[in-house]
């Protein structure tokens, strides 16, 4: 009955409770409220962070990979989630099938980015403290910024598909 064509009645496993209904614009309020807090505090916290390692002066190989995951966060925070919020408060996608795309190209990379640079950033660790002697020699600057050029470069090359109709 759940694939059935007849929309008449729905099974009561489908059917919502007339109680949501109800409360669904007070539902919407809430959950806004707590995205534009979720928001908010992302965006205060990655500048945080930004301040602190641009204060520090050159960075170290480290703090490098934690710049570029605080980027890819603040990339998302200030491009995407803005415009997710926007959809769900509206309950449509309001900005059109070019900016569906971008958009959908802009998730891909940044989180792809931060994906692989948190796993940088435990390589980065695993050498410094399973390595301690050599780590100096073995993660140098130069390695470092070709790590994050790779990470990013990867991560470009995965989000690119779907631009040319992969998949489907």
């Amino acid at each position: 009955m759940v694939f059935s064509t007849n929309h008449t009645k729905l099974p009561n496993i489908i059917q919502p409770p007339e109680s949501l209904e109800a409360n669904k614009s007070e539902e919407i309020v809430i959950y806004s409220i707590v995205l534009v807090v979720i928001f908010v505090s992302s965006v205060v916290g990655n500048f945080l962070v930004t301040l602190t390692l641009w204060r520090k002066g050159k960075m170290s190989p480290s703090n490098r990979f934690v710049f570029s995951l605080v980027f890819s966060n603040f990339m998302k925070d200030i491009t995407i989630f803005p415009l997710i919020v926007t959809s769900f408060i509206k309950a449509q996608w309001i900005f059109g099938h070019a900016w569906c795309d971008i958009i959908a190209f802009l998730f891909l990379l940044v989180s792809t980015a931060s994906i692989l640079t948190t796993a940088a950033i435990a390589i980065d660790r695993y050498c410094a403290i399973v390595k301690t002697m050599v780590y100096r020699r073995t993660i140098t600057s130069t390695k470092s910024l070709l790590m994050l050029l790779l990470t990013w470069t990867q991560a470009f090359c995965c989000s690119v598909p779907p631009f040319f109709g992969f998949p489907g």
